[in-house]
């Protein structure tokens, strides 16, 4: 999208579309399962919004360190939702308990700190279309773990849209592969 950023080869974007037709695919059931069409709509168009900065600070931000990047993506996250939750009053709902601040804790090391330092990582030792299956992946291994951890049903449009968002993975890291073994 930028004018020196990498333009996906025609086997990376039918990968990048295939993923996100199976994303559709998990997700746009929920809707009608009780979901917030809202709280969904706000979700993808947050996923656009990542994708977009995180070209955007590989383009411009590459002389920085990598927990810098990771600390100001994390900052800059958290404020507005930090404003939305005030806003909406959720400060009164509060309620801590000893399984929600070891769940914190866990988001805190494992979701955030290691998590972003690995993307801000990837975002500079490999393609954007690699990294961008990211997005893909984490619904799989939610449907995944909801199933075998909590014994949460696992639909069968769910296993549809898993595998459509395996093969455009496949196929984005495929269409990188061949990229650089014509480079080389």
């Amino acid at each position: 999208m930028l004018p020196s950023g990498e333009r996906p080869t025609s086997l990376g974007a039918l990968g990048l579309v295939l993923g996100f037709a199976g994303l559709a695919i998990v997700i746009v059931p929920t809707v009608h399962g009780g979901a917030s069409a809202s709280g969904i709509a706000i979700s993808l168009i947050a996923a656009v919004a990542w994708a977009a900065g995180s070209l955007w600070a590989r383009h411009r931000l590459r002389a920085l360190p990598a927990m810098t990047i990771a600390s100001h993506q994390m900052l800059f996250g958290a404020l507005p939702l930090i404003a939305i939750g005030l806003g909406r009053g959720e400060l009164a709902q509060l309620a801590p308990t000893g399984d929600g601040l070891l769940a914190l804790a866990y988001l805190i090391v494992f979701g955030n700190l290691i998590a972003y330092l690995a993307f801000v990582f990837l975002m500079n030792h490999a393609s954007p279309a690699k990294v961008s299956t990211y997005a893909y992946i984490n619904p799989i291994l939610a449907i995944a773990l909801g199933s075998w951890l909590a014994g949460e049903h696992l639909p069968a449009n769910g296993l549809v849209g898993a595998a459509a968002i395996l093969a455009g993975v496949a196929l984005a890291n495929l269409s990188t592969n061949s990229r650089s073994q014509r480079r080389s």
